[in-house]
């Protein structure tokens, strides 16, 4: 039977409705100022406009299986040889180094671990997706007021551009294999540079970060923040009404439930302290003798589920030395549909690190949603055969 012009071009007319959105649906996927890393079933993508970073689950490859575990074979035995550093800013140093030293496995790590096929996962539909971002900064003074300067604060780090290093995907800094890639940005109106160094861990381990020792997983994803060449408040500066004593830094966290702290006697927290150093020899309850069997333990969140965030007590200020946070701090506010982690930061001469760390949940496998897609599937030939028969007449 012959087909009507008018008939034909509802079929084409659809057939091009068809193109446009699967085509529309890859441009909004690909986002050239972005690194995706991935290790096993956890994977990160790190926007490099703004430092947001996005965490999720995904199912497990099993093809890459086999090859993980050769390549934790081969990592178990170069750790014998593998020292925890014992400061965290000679870790900055080692891999500031191996960043420099940019070859053609460095390039292959960049290429092997940008993954644009697994972006569904980022997608704010994604209940389990969790997303970190830094939000402001604010100079305060002992009486918690701002110092009430344009150069002392920083209202948004949304437009700050950070520049990516090379993709590590053996990095050692800590004595345990991870992946690692680092940003860093300038703040222009403060003339400070900061710094987001994250790490993918693909063992578990143990964490010493001045006072405070805890334990990763494999998928545990840590990020240093490290804030350098601030000028703060002093009593002749122009421009200041107090001095300087504090730096509030927020970052927005979007996570499936609030963050809410887990008591100590939690089993969950139990867990996250236990140290593998611990020999049974502790002599008293010094925190500041040469035994880490007293190390403190940083303040453990839930973040909805089964996620779980740690933040330290502390910081580290001025290459290595370990000054802990005012009483209540950090802390937890709402801001919309999403939280506020605070952190107060002790005054500074040349630089401020901080260590936050992640460990995503198990991914939720949806029953409904491999379904969902057939049903898709099967309306769009549905409604192109019914097209072609209502042609046909």
């Amino acid at each position: 039977m012959a087909i009507s012009c008018s008939s034909f071009k509802v079929l084409v007319f659809f057939c091009c409705a068809l193109f446009f959105l699967c085509v529309a649906d890859e441009v909004n996927k690909k986002d050239d100022n972005t690194k995706t890393i991935r290790d096993d079933d956890v994977k990160v993508k790190i926007h490099g406009a703004s430092g947001k970073i996005k965490i999720a689950r995904a199912e497990k490859d099993d093809k890459d299986d086999d090859k993980d575990g050769k390549d934790d074979d081969k990592d178990d035995k170069d750790s014998k040889d593998s020292d925890t550093p014992d400061k965290t800013d000679d870790v900055d140093v080692e891999v500031k180094d191996s960043v420099e030293k940019k070859d053609s496995d460095s390039d292959k790590d960049d290429k092997d671990t940008d993954d644009d096929k697994d972006d569904d996962d980022f997608e704010d539909t994604n209940d389990d997706l969790l997303t970190f971002e830094l939000d402001d900064i604010k100079e305060k003074d002992d009486n918690d007021n701002d110092v009430a300067d344009d150069k002392h604060s920083v209202d948004s780090l949304k437009d700050v551009q950070f520049q990516f290093s090379p993709v590590q995907t053996n990095d050692r800094s800590f004595g345990i294999p991870a992946i690692n890639v680092n940003l860093t940005g300038r703040l222009e109106d403060t003339d400070a540079n900061v710094q987001i160094m994250v790490y993918l861990f693909r063992q578990a381990g143990s964490i010493t970060f001045g006072n405070e020792t805890f334990q990763v997983q494999p998928g545990t994803v840590k990020f240093n923040i490290k804030i350098s060449e601030w000028d703060f408040c002093e009593n002749n500066t122009p421009g200041c009404n107090s001095v300087g004593q504090f730096l509030d830094l927020s970052m927005r966290v979007k996570s499936k439930g609030t963050p809410s702290e887990v008591d100590d006697d939690d089993d969950r927290k139990k867990a996250v302290c236990k140290d593998d150093k611990d020999d049974g020899k502790d002599k008293d309850d010094n925190d500041d003798d040469d035994d880490d069997d007293d190390d403190d333990c940083p303040h453990l969140y839930d973040m909805g589920g089964d996620s779980e965030m740690l933040l330290n007590k502390g910081v580290e200020t001025d290459d290595g030395n370990y000054s802990p946070m005012p009483q209540g701090y950090p802390k937890v506010e709402r801001d919309g549909d999403a939280s506020r982690f605070v952190f107060r930061i002790p005054k500074f001469n040349k630089n401020v690190l901080l260590d936050p760390s992640v460990t995503p949940g198990e991914k939720k496998v949806k029953s409904g949603s491999a379904a969902s897609w057939l049903q898709v599937n099967f309306v769009v030939a549905m409604l192109l055969q019914l097209v072609a028969i209502f042609a046909a007449q």
